[in-house]
């Protein structure tokens, strides 16, 4: 047998694989520290259109968020779609587009890239760099448009040369979903987190609350007020300018917004082209926070809803109630549990425009609607398995309907899985999960219980109706209690009528205790009471709520994009204004960090309403995401904002500088003092979140693009800062054809390939392979200690990527170019497993051998690779594209774990005797 090593390192080659595996191992890993099964943190990335189809319905795109991958399914048989290959991908990819047959286009949010992916050959071509937090991607003509939330913006790319060819700036928080219309001539986008035009006026100008309705109860605080800005009554004390643009529409030639769409909702999950009229449909979420009070919000805090906007008429904006006639004075409701259709995030016509199909992101169900937006029927998701409950949350988050075939593809957040429903016969016929999750299955079960509506009394509201994919809504909401109990945070007393607070966030919980705005919640165990107080359903079991923060801890902020790669301040100001924090007081002897500690912002603790000039006890807040709170700040120009909220615990200043101009903050707050208040909130703007620069850097280099001399500066910077613990450093790619994986390790300065066989790799060898044209790599940084599971050792086994994968082995038929291949890893339990042939005559007959041990005999022309006296023979055929899969499904039997098999395929049509064979393909089932 030939090495697999694909760099072709003589010291591993000619041994025999296992002999080789003793030797090789001791080089391969002597400085790869042996590390435990590492879980990946959680991003909870926010995910748009997460699967796509070919346009002729010959293959589907379905991202694998958690572990990075794209898979591509077979769809020659539509309703038993078939694993065809999985291929790596950048940081938390988000969204799929299908360009053209064999490319694809993938954003990765965590990675700020845009990858573009040959399908074919299973590669990474190039990556992109785009601004921060990418999410969605669509095409007109030979431009590519990016949505980017952080900025404001959708990118422009030229698809051939793949240059950035300009930004539209649009003037809304999180541009998200895009779609384009029939014609291409306008692309669309929606702001995910648009707000619903409501602002607060600020507690100082606010009238007072109404008197308790608890005769216990001292008088209620002073707090702010929510109110509609274009209220007349309180336009002039709260001073916000709103346009409230959800929608906008984008010229794909002149890069011009030249329509904007207001009122539409408050989050915007997903929209779609009508493809009989051209309009628009929206799905969202309205806030309805212009009600005050927990009790009367009670089962009711979000409409879901279905928007259609006029294609001709910007202002022809239809709302449709997704949960029509529900009693929300009726809890437990069980009828509308049953029915329920809440948070939905995905949107999608049939082919003909007839029916509309709707995703209920929160219970698990697909809403049927017919043109006139009136629901036909519910279909349940998981029901192939069984009622799902939080534990077994499927969680359908994207759709995508066949262009010929009656069946919806359903793409499961929660559950890594792809459904498949039957939309005449109204049901799930299949349900097929990924190949791979490294997503414990303790958090996958508790992850549930923040997104199952079906834990409120009515199933029309979860935990992340505002706590929208565990970030925030960008709204205020008054959930004060009349009738409740005065409690402690802290040492302080608290009131139960504690007025608007900004939604927080669930990012960056774990060792911030206590919680809340007020800290009047000592562990996130005590959120429990939301269930029944705010949701109108029963308060968990403390096992489950003890599951539930576990996994709230492993959810981690991404990194600030204001910090550059080396995790350095982006500016002299930023530099001058962590000074001003850190070490010149504002007042007597206190300094802002003195509360605001490193490395969150806060110290924790709660402060009495006296010293802070607050009507009532805060705790201090942490800083780590203000960066995304900026969109109160008026632009310059128009004195409009994108949002009604900006800093405190209300929202109620417009951005941090003109919170420092608050008298508790002394000589800070004078009129002279405006140059440091400025420097201190460019300082803030890019304050640590705990996650380095390094995670998620994503660089694709192959012959084209890898420079002659020295590597490229910003691939030295990842290594050094690999050395530092800024994160890991993994390669992933291509190389003779074959996949491969390596770890840079720094105290060795070279890199550890995911093959014990194989000695470690010098850069200079990487380096050598891209010039001589024999692959592409794509170079990731990862979090700490994830580097081997990214990079080594997928499942975390302790046997290596390279290790377990088939392993190809001879050559095909001389002129005839067939090519035998695996779909996937051979590990027990893997049900889609397949092996598959590319290059064979259209429509040709042909045979499939799997033997127990290798054979290296010619005859006929051909060579036979593949034991004839212990191989059993398949019948197969070839498609009109010379290609053929055969399904082997491995069983979950763990006694099959180290069986080696030796397969090769036959067709006729070829060669010179008119038999042609493929290579031979060796593998090995493992654990």
């Amino acid at each position: 047998m030939p090495s697999s090593n694909p760099l072709r390192y003589p010291v591993c080659v000619g041994l025999p694989r296992l002999a080789a595996a003793g030797l090789c191992s001791l080089l391969a890993l002597s400085s790869v520290e042996a590390q435990n099964s590492v879980e990946p943190r959680a991003f909870e990335s926010m995910q748009t259109h997460a699967l796509d189809l070919r346009a002729d319905g010959l293959q589907l795109y379905v991202v694998n968020t958690p572990d990075s991958r794209l898979s591509v399914y077979d769809l020659r048989i539509a309703d038993r779609p078939r694993i065809w290959r999985e291929i790596r991908t950048a940081s938390e990819p988000v969204a799929v587009a299908s360009r053209q047959d064999d490319e694809v286009w993938v954003v990765c949010q965590l990675s700020d890239c845009v990858q573009v992916i040959d399908v074919e050959r299973g590669v990474v071509t190039a990556t992109i760099p785009v601004s921060d937090e990418p999410m969605d991607v669509v095409f007109s003509g030979n431009r590519a448009f990016v949505s980017c939330s952080t900025e404001r913006e959708v990118m422009v790319i030229d698809t051939g040369t793949l240059s950035v060819l300009g930004t539209v700036p649009v003037f809304c928080d999180d541009p998200g979903p895009l779609a384009v219309s029939a014609n291409g001539a306008s692309v669309y986008v929606a702001s995910r987190m648009s707000g619903n035009d409501t602002t607060i006026v600020a507690e100082h100008l606010a009238p007072p609350q109404p008197p308790p309705t608890n005769p216990m109860l001292p008088p209620a605080p002073s707090v702010g007020l929510i109110v509609d800005s274009e209220d007349p009554t309180w336009t002039a004390a709260h001073g916000a300018l709103l346009p409230d643009y959800d929608v906008f529409e984008i010229d794909a030639q002149t890069m011009n917004a030249t329509r904007r769409v207001h009122g539409v909702g408050t989050v915007l999950l997903d929209l779609c082209v009508d493809p009989i009229d051209g309009s628009l449909l929206v799905v969202n979420t309205e806030a309805r926070n212009l009600e005050t009070f927990e009790p009367v919000l009670r089962g009711h805090a979000i409409d879901s809803r279905l928007t259609h906007i006029s294609s001709s008429d910007p202002a022809a904006v239809t709302h449709t109630d997704l949960n029509p006639g529900v009693d929300y004075g009726l809890l437990p409701n069980p009828g509308a549990l049953a029915t329920a259709i809440s948070q939905p995030t995905g949107v999608t016509f049939a082919p003909d425009g007839q029916e509309i199909f709707v995703a209920s992101f929160g219970t698990d169900r697909i809403a049927v609607l017919d043109r006139s937006r009136q629901i036909l029927a519910r279909i349940e998701v998981g029901s192939a398995g069984g009622p799902t409950t939080s534990r077994t949350m499927r969680g359908p988050r994207s759709l995508a309907h066949h262009p010929s075939r009656p069946l919806l593809y359903v793409h499961n957040r929660l559950r890594n899985s792809l459904s498949i429903i039957d939309t005449t016969a109204r049901r799930e016929i299949a349900e097929i999960e990924a190949l791979h999750d490294p997503v414990s299955s303790e958090d996958k079960e508790a992850r549930g219980f923040l997104y199952d509506a079906r834990l409120s009394g009515n199933g029309t509201m979860s935990c992340a109706s505002c706590h929208v994919d565990a970030r925030f809504d960008n709204v205020s909401w008054d959930l004060g209690d009349p009738g409740g109990d005065l409690t402690q945070a802290g040492h302080e007393t608290v009131h139960p009528m504690k007025g608007p607070m900004f939604t927080q966030t669930l990012q960056g919980l774990e060792g911030t205790e206590p919680l809340h705005w007020r800290g009047d919640k000592p562990t996130f165990q005590d959120f429990n009471v939301a269930f029944d107080g705010l949701m109108g359903g029963n308060q968990l079991a403390p096992s489950d709520m003890d599951d539930y923060a576990e996994f709230a801890d492993t959810i981690h902020f991404p990194p600030n994009p204001n910090r550059n790669l080396d995790d350095s301040l982006p500016n002299n100001d930023a530099v001058l204004g962590e000074n001003l924090f850190a070490n010149v007081p504002f007042g007597g002897a206190v300094t802002c960090v003195a509360c605001h500690s490193f490395p969150t912002g806060s110290n924790f603790f709660v402060f009495a309403a006296a010293p802070i000039q607050e009507p009532q006890p805060f705790e201090t807040a942490q800083l780590r995401n203000l960066y995304k709170r900026t969109g109160r700040d008026p632009d310059p120009a128009t004195g409009e904002s994108t949002s009604g909220f900006g800093i405190l615990h209300d929202g109620s200043h417009l951005s941090i500088r003109e919170f420092l101009t608050r008298p508790v903050f002394s000589n800070l707050a004078q009129p002279s003092a405006a140059a440091d208040r400025a420097r201190i909130e460019e300082f803030i703007n890019a304050w640590d979140t705990g996650t380095k620069p390094l995670v998620g850097f994503a660089r694709t280099y192959d012959q084209s693009n890898y420079p002659g001399g020295s590597a490229p500066s910003d691939l030295n910077l990842a290594m050094m800062l690999a050395g530092m613990a800024h994160g890991d450093l993994v390669v992933r790619g291509q190389l003779d054809g074959q996949e491969v994986g390596f770890l840079y390790q720094p105290q060795t300065g070279d890199f550890a390939p995911a093959d014990t066989t194989a000695p470690p790799v010098l850069l200079a060898d990487l380096e050598l392979a891209l010039r001589q044209g024999r692959g592409a790599l794509t170079f990731l940084g990862t979090m700490p200690n994830e580097g081997v599971r990214v990079g080594l050792d997928r499942d975390q086994d302790g046997s290596f990527d390279r290790e377990e994968a088939p392993i190809p082995y001879g050559q095909s038929t001389t002129g005839c170019e067939m090519t035998l291949r695996a779909n996937s890893d051979s590990f027990v339990g893997n049900d889609q497993f397949a092996l598959i042939v590319e290059g064979a005559q259209p429509l040709s007959l042909g045979a499939l051998l799997v033997a127990f041990g290798p054979a290296d005999l010619q005859a006929l022309g051909i060579d036979f690779l593949v034991d004839s006296a212990t191989s059993v023979s398949v019948s197969i055929g070839s498609d009109a594209d010379g290609t053929s899969l055969a399904e082997l499904p491995i069983p979950n039997n763990p006694n099959l774990t180290g069986l080696p098999l030796y397969s090769q395929a036959f067709f006729v049509g070829c060669g010179p005797f008119g038999l042609a064979s493929t290579n031979g393909l060796e593998f090995t089932i493992v654990d």
